[in-house]
Parts: structure tokens; C-alpha cells; sequence
């Protein structure tokens, strides 16, 4: 194997035991939430995908009660390693197109850059909407199928653009890899994935405010910088990189 493709893998593969990444990117998904709802120490959150679980047990400073699923066993046995099993915080396996929770179990589900993995995301979000309350949240992070020029699992330049076929081939050329496994979705197929919500765009908003939805970590807080960074980002909302959504269940 070559440098180049040794070193590519290396870049694109998933940290999922980064504490420092993780943290920020719950801290996030905490700020939004809490600006939606407001308290959230008496509600119940699912977090779905939640591999390694470090989001998960961040999540249970805030909640009353947070359950982690992912459809990988080994993660979910790591994940059951490194939690503290006196906390309000617990992991269990998952099938991809069955949640095995009753109707109506949970005020908040986290689905954060997840979609793009499974096999039928429209089945996904028939799960979530199932499981949530009347009312309830999914807070939702989604990449961007045209989003900026590298694709954000692999870092090649146009990769999420091409045909599956065509993709295939460019991946195998830079990567160990033979199939681009990663299935994103363009801004107006997103839309129709979660057309059942109600939708709560944070995207702009984060932007706006980086310092009060703790996104410092990516994006300069500069008042002016911030503000025509928006303007630019509300021209050009179709090649956004990454959304942040509420996704509202109708009561």
C-alpha cells in the first residue's frame, strides 16, 4: 500500500475516541437543544449512532435520563466499558431499520451525522418520528451532499458529487478502499427525508453566534466577520457543508 493512500485513510477515518473533538460537538448539540427547549434536565434523550458513547455521557450532565444505541456491537460494548454504570446514562444495541423502543418514548432523540451511513435513511427518520413524544425534538447534524469541494470523510476534492460508479474507482485510486460507502443527500432531498418534521433551521444562527452555541472551536467570532459570513451563507445555502436542524414531531 502507498504512502498516499496510507496516509489518506489515516486522515478520513472517523475519531470517534477523540475526547476534545467529541466534547465540542456535544456542546454544540446542548446549546442548540437548550435554546430550543430550554430545561432539559427532566427530559429523556436517545442518542442514535452513538458509537464510542462520549457524546452520549456528555448528554447525561443535561438530561434525566440518556439512553445510547448504535448497530455496532463492539462500539456499544466499549461504550458500556467506559461509562460510569451508576450514571443516568446507558447503552444498548440497535438494529438500522427497527428502534427497539415503544411509540412515544423519548422528549429528545440526537441523530448527528448518522444519516449518511445507513442503509434506508427515509426508515430512519420513520423510527425517530415513532419514538418520539408529541412535541418532541431530534436534534439533527447533516452533511451536505454538495457541500464545499472535499468530501468529509475522505478528503478528495468533488468525491460526494460523482456517480456511485465513478466514485468507487476515484476512491480506490487514493484510499484502501474500494466502495464509497458514504450516502449524502443534497439540501432538497434532506428536506423530503425529514418532511414529517417541522423544521427549526440553526444553521445561520450558529454561524451568527459561534461564542453562544459553543462553535468557536470552527468558526471565528467576530461580530462583522460573523455577519457577512451569514450574508454570504444565506446566497449560497445550497453548498453549506454541514446543516444543524430541529426537527419538531407535530403534536
Amino acid at each position: 500500500m502507498s504512502k498516499r493512500k496510507v496516509f489518506t485513510d489515516l486522515f478520513s477515518h472517523d475519531l470517534v475516541f477523540d475526547q476534545v473533538s467529541r466534547i465540542n460537538k456535544a456542546k454544540k448539540i446542548v446549546a442548540i437543544l437548550k435554546n430550543s427547549r430550554g430545561r432539559l434536565s427532566k427530559l429523556n434523550c436517545l442518542d442514535v449512532g452513538c458509537s464510542s458513547g462520549i457524546i452520549t455521557n456528555f448528554l447525561g450532565g443535561y438530561f434525566a435520563k440518556v439512553i445510547g444505541a448504535d448497530v455496532d456491537n463492539l462500539a456499544i460494548e466499549k461504550a458500556n466499558q467506559m461509562s460510569n454504570k451508576e450514571t443516568n446514562v446507558r447503552f444498548i444495541s440497535s438494529k438500522e431499520k427497527q428502534l427497539p423502543f415503544s411509540d412515544g418514548s423519548f422528549d429528545v432523540v440526537v441523530c448527528n451525522q448518522i444519516y449518511e451511513h445507513v442503509e434506508n435513511p427515509q426508515k430512519l427518520f420513520e423510527e425517530i418520528y415513532r419514538v418520539l413524544k408529541p412535541d418532541g425534538l431530534c436534534f439533527l447534524g447533516a452533511r451536505n451532499k454538495y457541500g464545499g469541494v472535499f468530501d468529509g470523510h475522505y478528503r478528495l476534492p468533488f468525491l460526494s458529487w460523482l456517480p456511485r460508479r465513478v466514485a468507487d474507482v476515484y476512491l480506490g485510486l487514493f484510499t484502501s478502499k474500494k466502495v464509497y460507502d458514504i450516502n449524502l443527500y443534497s439540501l432538497t432531498r434532506l428536506k423530503k427525508l425529514v418532511g414529517e418534521f417541522v423544521i427549526d433551521d440553526f444553521t445561520l444562527k450558529v454561524i451568527r453566534n459561534p461564542k453562544t452555541f459553543h462553535a468557536s472551536d470552527t468558526l471565528p467570532s467576530f461580530p462583522i466577520f460573523n455577519k457577512t459570513l451569514v450574508l454570504f451563507a444565506s446566497v449560497l445555502y445550497f453548498f453549506i457543508p454541514n446543516y444543524l436542524w430541529i426537527l419538531r414531531k407535530k403534536g
